[in-house]
């Protein structure tokens, strides 16, 4: 194992002939642009240098005396060593084919600075016994988290490209070589308002309490767990057992009180035992945390890829129990921050993940109860960052004399499909399930 010091994760040559590249090469910038930063530099010599060339590229004109006379406007040209330190830098460039070579080792050895600070503040936090442990992890995963950011690569794809990547995917599509890549949910109805099934984005599935939206959540996990696609369902109200047995429950359709009694006849005995015995065979992961943060959904749904090599989809029950990365003066904001580090999350995973959220108690006052966007609680961040937003209604919740049919509501739509697009099935209160109607009812606007 070759270890190395803090000071040798620098190398101060290799800065300066990739600088001397940028300054003699016009478009060397714009090659290298979305992966090199200012603060990849070692030194504040070269990190000014670099934001001259920068600011001179905006204008198209980038050249050593462009730059110099930006540095000079700064004040900064006789710190950086004036226009002969320019000079000399271009001329001791031997070679400009290394210009990704060069701005990659940068980027590299500042990853490898931040890591070692980041592990050092870890070390520093993990000796300080004032802290709690839970908030030992919680600063380590999100320093880690912050390296990732932001030494992510920008994605600059020209119009051509696209098309080209486009033309290609659905002519596949189309021809039947190939699927769309979505994750049915295993409800029909629903499926047909997504162009079948899921595709990678933030889903929240909204509700008042005890509406049913644990119960949709775990029935969609369930249902791609049992196609043989791996799932991660995060409950931080329940226990890993209590979201085993609400599982059971549904699969061997025997009422959760039942089993909990003891009270269960042969066959229903029979029915739970084979239905926990197909459970075992499930792709499924199950993690149960009272304090779950964003970057602990992150973090363990990548050692999860990583181990099996494959994720259809990560399941959160529910948004409005999980803490925040750091404090916050108000409610609003620290939900703001949950749901801006869950569609980080998504985007680092690129899968499907679905979270239940609350309502407010606004449809409480209204006539017509079903719910609005606006109902979201602490709703601002969360209606912005989510892609889609189902809204559960149903009128037995309200009124103990109507039926068992239940009311998904497609409120937001930012994948495709319209929104306010409505879903109706029927809601089995004592197993937990919704199943698909006996009639078909066209979805309505309202």
């Amino acid at each position: 194992m070759a270890l190395v010091t803090p000071n040798q994760l620098t190398n101060p040559t290799v800065e300066r002939s990739l600088i001397g590249i940028l300054l003699m090469d016009p478009d060397a910038y714009m090659r290298v642009s979305d992966r090199l930063r200012p603060e990849y530099f070692s030194t504040w010599q070269h990190t000014a240098i670099y934001n001259a060339i920068a600011a001179t590229a905006l204008a198209r004109r980038v050249d050593i005396v462009s730059v110099a006379d930006m540095l000079e406007a700064k004040g900064q040209l006789a710190s950086v060593g004036g226009s002969a330190y320019l000079a000399d830098t271009i001329n001791a460039v031997a070679d400009f084919t290394y210009l990704e070579q060069h701005a990659d080792k940068v980027r590299n050895l500042y990853l490898r600075r931040e890591m070692i600070g980041v592990a050092s503040g870890i070390a520093q936090d993990a000796h300080d016994m004032g802290l709690d442990i839970i908030d030992v992890q919680a600063n380590a995963q999100s320093a880690l988290l912050d390296i990732a950011s932001s030494t992510e690569h920008s994605k600059i794809v020209p119009a051509a490209q696209l098309a080209d990547d486009l033309l290609t995917r659905v002519g596949a599509f189309m021809s039947g070589q190939a699927e769309w890549n979505t994750v049915p949910t295993g409800l029909v109805p629903l499926d047909v308002c997504f162009a079948g099934g899921l595709e990678p984005g933030v889903y929240i599935v909204a509700g008042r309490p005890a509406i049913g939206k644990s119960a949709l959540l775990l029935q969609i996990a369930a249902n791609i767990a049992m196609r043989g696609e791996r799932v991660m369902i995060f409950s931080i109200e329940m226990s890993n057992r209590e979201v085993g047995l609400r599982l059971a429950s549904g699969l061997a359709r025997v009422p959760l009180r039942t089993i909990k009694s003891g009270n269960t006849t042969a066959e229903q005995n029979a029915a739970v035992m084979g239905a926990l015995g197909q459970i075992s065979e499930w792709p499924l992961h199950l993690i149960d945390q009272s304090q779950l943060r964003a970057s602990d959904v992150l973090l363990m749904a990548q050692r999860v890829a990583l181990e099996y090599k494959d994720l259809a989809a990560i399941f959160v029950d529910g948004l409005w129990l999980m803490t925040p990365e750091q404090k916050f003066s108000n409610r609003v904001q620290e939900i703001g921050s949950i749901s801006k580090g869950i569609k980080q999350a998504q985007r680092h995973l690129d899968v499907p993940i679905v979270i239940t959220h609350q309502l407010s108690r606004n449809p409480e006052h209204r006539n017509d109860k079903r719910p609005l966007l606006s109902d979201l609680r602490e709703s601002g961040d969360c209606e912005q960052d989510s892609d889609v937003v189902l809204m559960l209604y149903r009128e037995g919740y309200y009124d103990m004399n109507a039926d068992d049919v239940a009311e998904l509501w497609i409120r937001k739509n930012r994948l495709g499909g319209e929104s306010n697009e409505r879903v109706k099935m029927l809601w089995v209160q004592n197993i937990g399930r919704f199943e698909r109607l006996s009639y078909d009812e066209e979805p309505r606007e309202e």
